[in-house]
């Protein structure tokens, strides 16, 4: 018996050896200055809490369910919906881990691609997972990642990869690739993503740059950026663009549309505050355009203007806005202007 149970324990040691060592072989260390050479390398960190992840949709305008990621040549469009969207396998819910994945060619980077970790994904070729990758890790290869790549999508995909890292060393890389002394793209993007996901932290870089940025394009992208974040200071930012006489009317007038084009509970009563104010024509034109972009009571506005005290150039346009509605509320207000028109 005492031999019998010696071969038994010599056999459940040699297994549990056999059993570690193929783990070990499946979970190679991490080390990100050592990829391989070819194929895809995935790693894991925690991920920010916004919406539900970025991942691939199928009919993504009209809302619905999810399809999940192929990486490879073929071309899915990237997004993440603020509701709990329906994965393949049809359940709901977000995902607290980031997954970023690495396709690497002849040694070098080809594609980077962050994605929420239950996001169904396929791969077309090889797929190396590396266990225990600290954020501040992947972060400091993804930043290398920007400013080394060579081409646009490994740039573009590091960044968005950077933004969606719950490590707030994001927010500060970030914030570095918005300043001067980056392309154009990159900081452009930056900006985008610091106003997307980044929060309270990331506000203040995209409210200067909309402000006091000295290039155009720069600072209309800015004030995009702001546009598409949910902080009420982004808004606030906005409103306070669009009432600074200090500032172009182009300036202004981007801010209006922006906060029309947003929803924002304010957005008509600025634009009206615009006009009152007796604008040059392109900022009155800015305002009243902005008006007739308001997701809802866009019409009303435009009556408004038109039977309100202002100038009849700003009159001239409203209606010409309100005619391309074409809703019934427009058309019965046109007849009703019309049929005053010819009583007087």
């Amino acid at each position: 018996m005492n031999a019998r149970r010696r071969v038994t324990a010599w056999i459940l040691a040699t297994l549990t050896v056999a059993v570690c060592g193929s783990a070990a072989q499946a979970a190679p260390r991490a080390d990100l200055t050592a990829l391989p050479g070819e194929g895809w390398v995935a790693w894991s960190v925690p991920a920010i809490d916004v919406g539900d992840g970025p991942c691939c949709y199928t009919n993504w305008h009209n809302g619905n369910g999810r399809r999940g990621c192929v990486l490879g040549d073929q071309h899915h469009s990237l997004s993440w919906s603020d509701d709990a969207a329906l994965d393949a396998s049809g359940t709901n819910g977000g995902s607290d881990e980031l997954v970023v994945y690495v396709q690497r060619e002849g040694g070098q980077t080809r594609r980077v691609q962050a994605l929420a970790a239950n996001c169904p994904v396929e791969v077309d070729g090889a797929l190396t997972r590396l266990d225990g990758v600290a954020s501040t890790q992947s972060l400091e290869w993804l930043d290398a990642a920007v400013g080394e790549a060579r081409s646009e999508r490994v740039r573009e995909g590091s960044l968005v990869a950077m933004a969606h890292h719950a490590d707030a060393m994001a927010t500060r890389l970030l914030a570095r690739r918005a300043g001067e002394g980056e392309s154009k793209q990159v900081r452009e993007q930056a900006l985008f993503w610091l106003a997307l996901t980044r929060g309270q932290d990331g506000l203040p870089t995209v409210q200067h740059a909309a402000l006091h940025e000295s290039d155009r394009h720069l600072r209309q992208h800015a004030v995009f950026s702001l546009s598409q974040s949910k902080l009420p200071e982004a808004a606030a930012t906005l409103e306070q663009l669009a009432r600074d006489t200090a500032q172009s009317d182009e300036a202004r007038g981007e801010a209006l549309f922006w906060l029309a084009q947003s929803g924002a509970p304010s957005a008509r009563g600025m634009a009206e505050d615009v006009l009152r104010g007796r604008p040059g024509h392109e900022l009155e034109d800015k305002a009243i355009f902005a008006l007739s972009q308001l997701p809802s009571g866009g019409d009303a506005a435009l009556i408004g203007i038109i039977e309100g005290d202002y100038p009849r150039s700003a009159k001239k346009q409203a209606l010409f806005w309100l005619g391309q509605s074409g809703s019934e509320d427009a058309l019965r207000a046109i007849d009703r202007l019309l049929a005053a028109g010819q009583a007087h």
